[in-house]
């Protein structure tokens, strides 16, 4: 009772360990029972076996009280669960309905007899405990520092005579020290640390940083940090060795995980289970999870590094999305999933999403990310070579980059001559650095299955590739194939592929989903047309919430041509518009006339809107759509508009995923589309009278981030003006209120879109182009025209008003920018595959 268990060293060596398996007989006297609830007594014979004794339980304190103590010792989670499970026996056997807790007899049924009597101890003691433990768990400051209390024999909290809880005339003594560290930064303790916990927590916040630390660095630091007046609770904590056995189907491959004592535990672990992908092991995930368990077992850990963190996912402008593991390096990883998204499917990440992602992962873990730079690395944009000048991709492979360059410069040359060439672009982007010039190789051949090819170009991720190479065979062996044998192949592919490629990612164990186990490679949308119309979308949903190569906006097949392969057409689907207002809505409406196409009937008739008139669509469900749709599509029509209200995202996730609707959007600069909507609608005419339409803030007011509310399902337009201006409002302070949120959603919801047009492009030959080439149409120019009443004011706008504005529309001024960087991408791409 006299402060850390663990002051005296002597105690960690000799007695604690003695200590623990005390405990451990205490808890298995609990566990013992139907009830796991202990008696009152149990005796120990001579040959190691237990004989129980009195069958009641009196709800006493002193088994808590022993795992609380020896959590503060060890931090060990096992104390927190054995504390759970009693606790859980409690709540199951002893608990009233009507409050209080009532002491049990006959513990070894499983229905004990309940007694009506609760002892004083179980108020002032066990639940006391049991909040403290459980309390410790959750993380955060100790709630009864032991340097600062006394526990009594009843459980009461006192202060410590000359601690700093003490108010009988003394004072905190804690000696104040700091130690300089060269080139790292300053060491200072926090309230009630020790000098090996100061030391621990610096060395391990160096090493995440990426600032070279040693062993022996730490013991000077110790030893320092002893000098200077730290209290030396405790010893220094030891270097751990763990060596893991990894199974897979041809070979074992043993890995000996070194956790010195400057390292986390989740980030030891991250390095040993990237380590293990590196050579195309399938499981690093149960690796780095069980490494993190048993390092935590051996040594301190906070609850926040106990926990190894979920899988996360972020889009990736304007190509797909990127999952990541906790254990995997953002920025390889994002450079992997951005290599592959381009040859599998042509798009081409954004560079500025490129780094905004990866800075989003690190950000999101405790560890951060270890040396990570985050900025462009080095890399340049451009690459001017032979008196020309080529985009680059920080993401890109620069073998691949000379590869591409070469074969465009001198396409008339021998292959030896390109090749050539391409390893002299590859050294000049690696400065010199020959292995990052090497990489990635050639395109391999992989064959899981007799008769069942797939060719894994340079580009593809490998444990993606081995999946895609898996659902070619399962579809050429037509059920022929065992899943048992088929994961077996892959598993084998994966790990002969590794030996040539640079793999940073895994291949996903199977998923259980509504009771069925699928594989990373099985057909999704196949799975999901079994259930009934009202669960496909949800079950697909769930789906994809488990596997990186399942789900995407992307269909994750290879292109059988070049990787910059055409925009797919999606002639003969029903092509609907986003029209938000102000933004050249009419006129593609009227291209899709010129075009043939036969408009929803409903009012405005130059509109086709699909939310009005008698026969709106239901747009609350996916289903309702559908079925909408193919009605419409039954009598010949093939393109509708939505201006007063769109889907929210679940509906349009949906509908998208069932490949029968081509969704265009046009986006507009947000404060010029405000000032033409505000004259518009502000002109009278019953379309806007006061209240909202006062005076352009107002307008501006209940129009901000438009477009953001839109994509996410929001409603807009006249009639929302002249009925509900003040919930237009609320709406928009609901998402002023969550801007990376909102930010965040709607970005996800633009990808779900075929084409995303720019209003201040809509004149450009690119825009045509690009129209033909998505929609299929003949005719895809259309001119930028508003109506009279939208047309800018010859007054200039005050620039205190433009300014509000601007800050009104802070989100959709975003998504503008994403918006033209997809457009740039888009018309890039195509200009590429027609040159």
């Amino acid at each position: 009772c006299t402060g850390d268990p663990l002051a005296d060293p002597r105690v960690a060596s000799s007695v604690l360990p003695l200590a623990e398996k005390l405990l451990d007989a205490c808890v298995a006297a609990y566990d013992a029972t139907p009830t796991n609830l202990a008696p009152e007594a149990w005796h120990v014979n001579d040959d190691g076996s237990v004989k129980l004794g009195p069958s009641r339980h009196l709800l006493r304190p002193e088994t808590v009280e022993s795992l609380f103590w020896m959590y503060r010792a060890t931090r060990k989670q096992k104390w927190v669960t054995a504390a759970a499970r009693i606790w859980d026996a409690l709540q199951r056997h002893a608990a009233i309905d009507g409050g209080g807790f009532a002491a049990l007899g006959q513990i070894h049924k499983q229905t004990p007899a309940r007694v009506d009597k609760m002892d004083s101890w179980f108020l002032s003691e066990t639940l006391k405990y049991f909040y403290l433990i459980f309390d410790d768990a959750d993380g955060g400051d100790e709630l009864l520092p032991l340097a600062e209390w006394v526990l009594t024999t009843e459980a009461h909290p006192v202060p410590r005579f000359g601690g700093p809880r003490d108010r009988v005339g003394t004072t905190r003594q804690q000696k104040t020290w700091s130690i300089d560290v060269p080139s790292i930064g300053t060491m200072r303790p926090l309230p009630n640390e020790t000098a090996a916990d100061s030391v621990e927590r610096f060395a391990q916040a160096a090493d995440r940083a990426g600032h070279e630390v040693s062993d022996d660095a730490v013991r000077a630091w110790y030893q320092a940090a002893i000098d200077a007046g730290a209290v030396a609770a405790r010893p220094l904590g030891e270097q751990l060795s763990f060596t893991v056995d990894i199974e897979s189907n041809e070979d074992g491959l043993a890995i000996t995980v070194k956790v010195p004592i400057y390292r986390s535990a989740r980030l030891a672990a991250a390095h040993a289970a990237r380590e293990a992908a590196k050579h195309g092991v399938a499981t690093p995930n149960a690796l780095y999870r069980t490494l993190v368990a048993n390092i935590c077992e051996r040594r301190r850990c906070s609850a926040e590094e106990a926990r190894p963190g979920p899988r996360q996912t972020l889009a990736l402008l304007p190509a797909g999305v990127a999952t990541m593991e906790p254990w995997e390096w953002p920025p390889a990883a994002v450079a992997a999933v951005a290599r592959d998204i381009r040859a599998t499917t042509g798009r081409i990440v954004d560079d500025n999403s490129f780094y905004e992602s990866i800075k989003w992962f690190c950000d999101q873990r405790p560890e951060g990310c270890r040396g990570a730079k985050l900025q462009k690395d080095g890399w340049s944009s451009r690459l001017d070579y032979d008196g020309e000048k080529f985009s680059v991709s920080p993401w890109d492979w620069p073998r691949s980059v000379g590869v591409d360059v070469a074969d465009e410069l001198h396409a008339g040359a021998t292959r030896d001559y390109r090749r050539a060439r391409a390893e002299d672009i590859a050294t000049l982007l690696c400065r010199g650095n020959t292995s990052c010039a090497a990489l990635p190789g050639q395109s391999v051949v992989l064959e899981l299955t007799p008769g069942s090819t797939y060719t894994c170009r340079p580009r593809e991720e490998p444990a993606g590739c081995v999946a895609r190479a898996a659902a070619r065979a399962a579809k050429v062996g037509n059920g022929i194939v065992t899943r048992d044998d088929l994961r077996a192949a892959a598993r084998r592919a994966l790990r002969s592929l590794c030996a040539v490629r640079l793999c940073t990612q895994a291949l996903p164990e199977p998923a259980r989903v509504a009771g069925v186990l699928l594989e990373p490679w099985d057909d999704v949308d196949e799975w999901a047309a079994h259930f009934p119309p009202g669960a496909a979308a949800e079950r697909r949903r769930d789906a994809c919430a488990k596997h990186r190569y399942w789900c995407g906006d992307q269909t994750w097949s290879a292109p059988e041509s070049s990787d910059l392969d055409a925009v797919p057409p999606v002639t003969g689907r029903f092509v609907w518009l986003l029209h938000i207002h102000k933004a050249a809505g009419t006129s593609f409406c009227s291209l899709a006339l010129r075009n043939g196409l036969r408009l929803a009937p409903h009012e405005p008739e130059t509109h086709g809107h699909l939310e009005l008139g008698a026969e709106r669509l239901d747009l609350a469900s996916a289903d309702g759509v559908l079925g909408g749709l193919r009605r419409l599509q039954a009598r010949g029509i093939g393109f509708g508009s939505t201006e007063h209200k769109f889907l929210a995202p679940p509906v349009l996730e949906a509908v998208a995923a069932a490949r029968g609707v081509a969704f265009v959007v046009i986006v507009r600069d947000p404060v010029n589309c405000t000032l033409s909507s505000y004259r518009f609608h502000g002109g009278g005419g019953g379309r806007c009278d006061g209240g909202p339409c006062a005076d352009v803030i107002a307008f501006g007011e209940a129009e901000a981030d438009l477009t953001a509310r839109m994509l996410l399902g929001g409603e807009f337009g006249p009639i929302a003006l002249r009925q509900a201006p003040r919930r237009l409002r609320a709406d928009a302070a609901a998402v002023r209120d969550a801007p990376d949120e909102t930010l965040r959603a709607a970005l996800v919801a633009l990808q779900r879109f075929d084409l995303v047009l720019v209003f201040e492009r809509l004149g450009d030959a690119a825009t045509a182009d690009l129209v033909t080439a998505t929609l299929g149409w003949s005719d895809g120019a259309i001119e930028r025209v508003l109506p009279v009443g939208a047309r800018p004011s010859p007054t200039p706008v005050p620039a205190s008003q433009r300014e509000a504005l601007e800050t009104m529309n802070a989100i959709d001024r975003r998504v503008h920018a994403a918006a033209i960087r997809r457009f740039d991408a888009d018309v890039q791409r195509l200009r590429a595959r027609t040159s």
